[in-house]
């Protein structure tokens, strides 16, 4: 990734292959030119939390290569001339794949305010769990269905015991056998929170790319990142994503007003302690 930010290959691709946007969060955030990583502003407080948490999570990846949780890879803290310091977040992208992904939902296992308001929704935009067909399935068969149950288990289980809760499953759907599918190439409403990118090719003819192989900018992926379905139809991209929010006096606070002022169910809105939250994701 020291490749993909040196800042004369950066700056020059800065202009044509870029894009900048601000989440829902008011994080701001943008790509490296290879479309590899994710460059994420963050609070002071998911800066401790990630530095607090480091050790546990670089030995769960360790001990589960084919982990789905976000890969960090740097973490940074910008002194600024006037003002607090600017945390700096790099990770990988999930859906820097050499497809098109035609579909995108950010599953969370909540059913309050997650979507499902238009039957006619644009399929190319970001869809969330009562947006996601309740026929539709992951046709993997079941020994790599039990494989995948396995891997998201021990994920939720560790950011389980750091206090951590309001995660998503990011999935992108890939077609095959469908050509107008596949003719989805961008997506303007772009967010970290719920990454939307397709691989974008950088000119070669510009020179400060000319040097820059794959070998450059590799890094392992994991075998279950991406599947394919029995009959070779579809690709499914999998990640968990956002997994820096603890449990704290905030989202207590949250969950109170949402199930007693708001009096939502319980079991369906988004906050969870950390405990419930895992086992109904």
């Amino acid at each position: 990734y020291m490749q993909a930010l040196k800042p004369a290959y950066f700056l020059s691709n800065v202009m044509k292959t870029q894009k900048f946007s601000e989440g829902r969060s008011g994080s701001f955030f943008c790509f490296s030119p290879c479309k590899r990583f994710i460059l994420k502003t963050i609070p002071e407080g998911e800066s401790v939390l990630l530095r607090r948490i480091l050790k546990k999570y670089y030995t769960h990846l360790m001990d589960n290569p084919n982990s789905l949780l976000t890969r960090f890879y740097g973490l940074s803290a910008i002194k600024m001339p006037h003002g607090d310091p600017l945390h700096v977040l790099l990770m990988a992208n999930v859906f820097n794949q050499p497809f098109v992904i035609s579909e995108i939902y950010d599953l969370k296992g909540s059913w309050i305010d997650r979507g499902g308001f238009r039957k006619d929704r644009d399929r190319s935009k970001l869809g969330k769990d009562n947006d996601l067909p309740k026929s539709r399935t992951l046709r993997v068969g079941p020994v790599v269905k039990q494989q995948l149950v396995n891997i998201i288990t021990k994920d939720v289980k560790m950011l389980e015991s750091v206090n951590i809760m309001d995660y998503s499953l990011l999935l992108g759907l890939h077609y095959t056998s469908d050509p107008d599918w596949n003719m989805i190439q961008n997506f303007d409403s772009l967010s970290v929170e719920s990454t939307v990118l397709q691989t974008t090719t950088i000119d070669l003819e510009d020179p400060s790319a000319e040097n820059h192989s794959d070998e450059d900018f590799s890094f392992k992926k994991t075998e279950f990142e991406v599947l394919e379905s029995t009959d070779r139809t579809e690709k499914y991209v999998i990640g968990i994503i956002d997994i820096l929010q603890a449990y704290n006096r905030q989202k207590r606070l949250e969950r109170f007003f949402k199930v007693f002022c708001a009096c939502k169910d319980k079991k369906a809105v988004s906050v969870q302690n950390p405990h419930n939250y895992s086992t109904r994701f």
